[in-house]
C-alpha cells in the first residue's frame, strides 16, 4: 500500500510540473492585432503554483492520513498476534494441565483399588483350627474320624465332640489331614456335605524305622460357602482302617484355615 501511494504521488507531480511548463509559455491569449500583458502571463504562472500547492497540500495530508491508518494496522497486528500468542500459550497450560490431572487421577483410582483390594484380604475375620488325637483307633466304612483335641481354634467352627468344621464364614479354605496306618491300608476323604472333595489311598509301607507305622498328610483347597459341613471319613479299607497314634511322634491332625473371605 505504502509503494502505491509513492507512485501515485510522483505521477501526479510529473502531470503538475509538465502542466505548468506547458502554461508557462506565453500563452496566445491576444489576437495578432493585441498582444498579451506580461502582468497577466505572471498572474496566471502564480495562479498555477497556487493551485500547484493547493494539491500538494491535499496529497501530503492523504499520505499522512495514509500513513497513520498503516502504523495504525500494524499496532493491531501486533496485538492481534500477541493475542494469539498468549491464547495459544494458554491453550498449551491447560493441555498440560488436563493431561497432569488425567494421570494423577489415574494413578490415584489404581492406588484406590489396590487399597481396597488389600482391604478385603485383610479385613477378613481370621478362622481356622487344628485338631488332634483320635477318638478311637478302629474305623468302619463311611465314619466320621474325630480328632477330640483341638489345641489351636479361632471363629468357633470345629466341633471336637462330632469332628465336625461348620463353615462360619464364605470363602476359600484350606485343609490339611496327617494319619499314620498301624497296618494295612484304607480310603479316606475330606466331605463338604457329604461330596468328596478329596479322597486318599493310604497304607502300610510294610516295615521301616518305626515297625511298618507309616504317616501320610494330604491337603486341598475349595471355595466354601457359610454353613456347610466338613469332615473327614474312612471310605474303605482292607479291612478295618486302623490307625496308630502315639503323643511322641505320632500325631494325627485335622487342620483349616481361611484362605481369603
Amino acid at each position: 500500500m505504502r509503494m502505491q501511494h509513492h507512485k501515485a504521488l510522483g505521477l501526479t507531480f510529473i502531470l503538475i510540473f509538465k502542466s505548468l511548463y506547458v502554461s508557462a509559455e506565453e500563452p496566445n491569449c491576444c489576437s495578432k492585432v493585441f498582444r498579451c500583458s506580461k502582468y497577466d502571463f505572471e498572474e496566471k504562472v502564480l495562479e498555477k503554483l497556487i493551485r500547484l500547492e493547493h494539491r500538494f497540500e491535499l496529497l501530503k495530508q492523504d499520505f499522512t492520513q495514509s500513513l497513520s491508518e498503516m502504523k495504525t494496522t500494524k499496532t493491531d497486528m501486533e496485538q492481534y498476534i500477541t493475542n494469539i500468542d498468549e491464547t495459544l500459550a494458554a491453550v498449551k497450560e491447560t493441555v498440560n494441565i488436563t493431561s497432569l490431572e488425567i494421570r494423577i487421577n489415574k494413578t490415584l483410582n489404581e492406588q484406590l483399588e489396590d487399597l481396597d483390594m488389600w482391604k478385603g484380604r485383610l479385613s477378613h475375620p481370621t478362622i481356622m483350627f487344628k485338631a488332634r488325637q483320635l477318638a478311637k483307633s478302629m474305623f468302619e466304612q463311611d465314619e466320621t474320624l474325630i480328632f477330640t483335641n483341638a489345641f489351636s481354634e479361632h471363629g468357633n467352627g470345629y466341633n471336637p465332640d462330632s469332628g465336625i468344621f461348620t463353615v462360619p464364614v464364605s470363602g476359600m479354605y484350606w485343609f490339611q489331614v496327617t494319619l499314620c496306618l498301624e497296618s494295612a491300608g484304607c480310603i479316606v476323604g475330606i466331605l463338604v456335605d457329604g461330596e468328596k472333595i478329596l479322597v486318599e489311598n493310604i497304607y502300610d509301607n510294610s516295615g521301616g524305622d518305626h515297625g511298618g507305622n507309616s504317616c501320610f498328610s494330604y491337603s486341598t483347597v475349595h471355595l466354601l460357602s457359610a454353613g456347610q459341613s466338613v469332615v473327614v471319613k474312612a471310605l474303605s479299607g482292607y479291612s478295618k482302617c486302623n490307625i496308630h497314634q502315639s503323643e511322641a511322634h505320632r500325631w494325627n491332625t485335622f487342620y483349616g484355615l481361611l484362605l481369603q473371605g
